[in-house]
């Protein structure tokens, strides 16, 4: 995930239990802004309310700002009385409407210590506001909202908003990968030191600036505090759903490619390749019959034998293996034993191999040249002749290309500094599934990427070599452990060593 840090300039104190300094309850000031838009026939009412509220309830200095968003049935006019009745009420007005403007640009004016919102229509009970705003006070918090879906919270609405409101939130920490319960509540509050560094990145106008705020907020590691709510749907709500819906969704696609991941359109291209590839490769994929009848015999023997399973054996007898280690015979037998041996059974780990290599491919282009390259590398892929080919037969060449695939993926994520010996430790185990599938074939790219992570990897010398040596324990264990379980097991407990001479694995290996 890339940070706002180094994409939008913010500097977030990630890690930090106490990210902010608490705030002087004698000295504190608190706005709360109202957005309004032709709401002339509760403007009054819900304003008395939170007049009478606040003056005794809050013991800090505070206001109302009323953001009218360029009404045109009179609520301007009515605000203007309420802040002629009230000292504590001001009015903005705003030509362009906008719920996410209006609480954006009265927002980076204000001076108070806390910043906060509420929905006209009051529909949140106004006791939860103290409990909301606390731990911006001491500090522990810097944004706060109100939620509707915590298990303590209490809520009145139609049965078609409350699924609408969780299947979104659900798109949201599905997609967004985000812990928050709750965005789009209409009952929140901030910092005046952390909207000063957020708001500037913040770009909706509109219904889609909440789940904005929050998103932005947790991915810099600013700690967020929901407050469960008691609330009561407005029953002449004017939120057109639908429009809604899609505008949040577009939201949530500008904001995944902001941070490095993908849109929900190149998502969907990427699903499409896939799909593509799938029907491509498994299509009529019984044409070939049994293929390789050579691979086939080891296949159905590995799919009857638990024994010729283990040593590749080319018979169920277990009189001789194959002249390849057993990978992919291992994985042809495991299908054949889950679907009944059949060239469909066998044929389809190929097919599947090749799926996810197309996959493996664009994800390794799209790291560095975008999704446009990664597309057009995987359908490349998918449409080389050979490839077709390779993986609708039975040949080892197709695992062969999906473990190098892996290992190359696996070691680009571990060269981009990002958990370095995992990675490094899947290329390593991924090198010697490769290994194990065609022997010295699988070890093609493990001198290129040793040499280059030596030379250029960020960590310094030591560090380097020390990633390099848990990963070299991954490798080794990965490529040999099959071998010396044919070295150590004696002769008469297993089939011939396939194309040797002498019955010697290490034949097989360095003289085949």
């Amino acid at each position: 995930m890339k940070a706002i840090t180094q994409s939008l300039g913010l500097s977030a104190a990630t890690g930090d239990s106490q990210q902010f300094r608490p705030l002087n309850p004698q000295t504190l000031t608190i706005d709360i802004v109202l957005p309004v838009l032709n709401e002339a026939h509760i403007i009054e009412a819900s304003i008395s309310k939170l007049h009478k509220y606040l003056t005794d309830n809050l013991p800090y200095r505070w206001q109302i700002i009323i953001a009218d968003n360029g009404s045109s049935d009179g609520t301007y006019q009515i605000a203007q009385q309420l802040t002629k009745r009230w000292s504590r009420v001001r009015l903005v007005h705003l030509n362009e409407r906008g719920r996410g403007l209006a609480l954006k640009t009265v927002w980076q004016k204000s001076k108070a210590d806390i910043l906060a919102y509420m929905d006209i229509d009051l529909s949140t009970n106004l006791d939860s506001f103290m409990p909301m705003i606390s731990p911006l006070i001491t500090g522990d918090a810097g944004l706060a909202t109100g939620s509707r879906l915590m298990k303590e919270s209490r809520t009145r609405r139609g049965f078609k908003r409350e699924i609408i409101s969780r299947c979104y939130n659900r798109i949201i920490r599905t997609t967004m990968n985000t812990n928050f319960v709750d965005a789009q509540c209409g009952f929140k509050a901030i910092r005046r030191d952390l909207a000063q560094k957020l708001l500037p990145h913040i770009k909706d106008k509109a219904w889609f600036f909440d789940t904005e705020l929050l998103v932005k907020a947790e991915y810099e590691g600013y700690k967020i505090h929901e407050e469960p709510v008691e609330w009561i749907e407005d029953a002449d709500s004017r939120v057109r759903i639908v429009e809604t819906a899609a505008d949040d969704i577009k939201g949530l696609s500008r904001v995944r490619k902001e941070y490095g991941k993908s849109s929900f359109g190149e998502m969907a291209a990427f699903g499409g390749l896939l799909l593509f590839t799938s029907i491509f490769y498994l299509w009529n994929l019984t044409i070939n019959g049994m293929a390789n009848s050579y691979y086939a015999a080891a296949a159905q023997a590995a799919s009857t034998s638990w024994l010729a399973w283990l040593f590749g054996s080319l018979d169920a007898a277990n009189f001789v293996s194959v002249d390849k280690p057993p990978i992919s015979m291992m994985i042809m037998g495991l299908f054949g034993r889950l679907f009944g041996f059949s060239s469909w059974s066998m044929l389809l780990p190929h097919a599947l191999a090749g799926i996810a290599t197309v996959a493996l491919v664009y994800l390794v282009v799209r790291r560095w040249y975008g999704a446009r390259a990664g597309l057009i590398a995987g359908v490349v892929m998918a449409l080389t002749p050979a490839a077709a080919l390779m993986f609708r037969f039975n040949n080892p060449d197709s695992f062969l290309t999906l473990f190098l695939t892996a290992s190359a993926y696996s070691f680009l994520r571990a060269f981009e500094g990002s958990r370095p010996v995992l990675w490094l430790s899947l290329a390593g185990l991924f090198t010697g599934f490769a290994f194990n599938t065609k022997m010295l074939q699988g070890l093609l790219l493990l001198p290129i990427m040793t040499i280059i992570y030596i030379s250029f990897a960020r960590p310094k010398f030591t560090t380097r070599m020390w990633h390099l040596g848990v990963a070299g324990i991954a490798t080794i264990v990965s490529t040999f452990w099959w071998s010396i379980l044919v070295w150590l097991t004696p002769a008469v407990n297993r089939p011939w060593v396939g194309s040797t001479s002498d019955n010697s694995i290490w034949s097989l290996i360095f003289g085949y």
